[in-house]
């Protein structure tokens, strides 16, 4: 079953179809306004992995298989621990540390409604983002996307005072072991490739944070031009 996110238009699907056909660890399945759903496979022995989102609740719906979801208010502490399985559904406060284990024998499929939007819209995640060793907090992982390996950020981790407001877009450009790829990312959510026009121009009158290499036009707006493989690495001392 094709999945095309046509967010914020009126959208209706088989959503429960959809779920169990679902292979993919991520699929963005309709981006609102106000709203997010996405759909995800767990494969066995595996979990969705340990999060908080500071501004962002959540409401899973398990549609096959059997797990264990854990929350609590650090990582270190998951005091709300309950065995779920096919009908269950989970309630993730916002700012609440949290998991999904698959602890049956087959893949745990299930969809997320995140409020507000959390996720790149339309995006699809064929696998969970691999943790890379000794990276910097804001790196959750890599993960394959459109045949490609790219990371994924989380800016502002467990900053509850980050206002919606105040989100702004970022361009990461990588170095040799990411042949220069592109992406481009909104500070709260995973990136996503980008492609720069011949019209999008780096702004040196303008200044940007040590983090940045430049400041980058893209169609009138000024976004973060990033080192792709300083992402990737431990920040220095």
């Amino acid at each position: 079953m094709d999945i095309t996110d046509n967010g914020p238009e009126p959208n209706a699907f088989d959503i429960e179809r959809a779920t169990k056909e679902n292979d993919t660890y991520r699929t963005v399945a309709w981006s609102g306004k106000y709203l997010q759903v996405t759909l995800m496979s767990i494969p066995v022995g595996e979990s969705i992995g340990l999060e908080a989102h500071p501004e962002t609740d959540q409401f899973l719906r398990l549609d096959a298989g059997r797990g264990r979801a854990k929350m609590g208010p650090s990582k270190d502490d998951l005091s709300f621990q309950q065995d779920v399985s096919d009908g269950w559904s989970i309630q993730v406060p916002a700012g609440t540390w949290h998991d999904v284990e698959n602890t049956g024998d087959e893949p745990l499929r299930l969809y997320v409604v995140y409020a507000p939007v959390h996720h790149a819209a339309g995006i699809v995640q064929p696998t969970a983002p691999i943790p890379v060793p000794g990276a910097a907090d804001h790196v959750v992982g890599v993960t394959r996307w459109r045949e490609s390996v790219v990371p994924v950020i989380a800016f502002r981790r467990g900053d509850t005072a980050s206002s919606l407001a105040n989100r702004r877009r970022l361009i990461a450009q990588g170095g040799p072991r990411s042949h220069g790829s592109l992406v481009a990312c909104s500070i709260d959510t995973e990136i996503v490739m980008h492609r720069p026009a011949a019209d999008q121009q780096l702004r040196s009158d303008i200044e940007c944070p040590p983090f940045c290499s430049g400041m980058f036009d893209v169609n009138g707006e000024i976004v973060g031009l990033l080192d792709l493989d300083r992402l990737l690495c431990a920040a220095p001392a």
